[in-house]
């Protein structure tokens, strides 16, 4: 069994902004890469597929129920709503990499200037040099 351990620190480097540029254009690259193939108009066709097998699968089974019609709609609801992301897929995927790295970069210019470490470390000695032992003990 593989076993990782990974430091804080190391964590935190994904929310600098540096390597959330680096992760940005990788994906970018990625996603140009496989639309380039054409790959991802026949994975589409297959899911459409696959949706279109299940939404008459969903039809069954609300007339083995007696007409369960509240149970078609949420189905066709359901349906229409995924097709639609696949139907979007790129720009769906390329929105939601957008906001992990808007969160990144956010997270990472919370912490001021420098790393978020070295002003939580700064922020002790501060506290330390007010208080001193006294907090400590008290």
């Amino acid at each position: 069994m593989l076993h990782l351990s990974l430091h804080p620190e190391v964590m935190l480097a994904f929310f600098q902004g540096t390597q959330l540029n680096l992760f940005e254009r990788f994906l970018t690259q990625a996603l140009s890469g496989i639309d380039s193939t054409g790959i991802t108009s026949g994975m589409q066709n297959v899911a459409y597929v696959v949706l279109l097998v299940g939404f008459l699968w969903q039809v069954y089974q609300s007339a083995m129920h007696g007409g369960d019609v509240r149970g078609l709609g949420t189905g066709l609801i359901k349906y229409v709503v995924t097709a639609v992301v696949i139907m979007n897929y790129g720009t769906v995927f390329s929105t939601i990499n957008q906001g992990f790295v808007n969160a990144g970069n956010w997270v990472s210019n919370a912490s001021g200037a420098g790393s978020l470490f070295e002003n939580w470390k700064s922020d002790l000695q501060t506290q330390f040099s007010q208080a001193g032992f006294q907090q400590m003990w008290g």
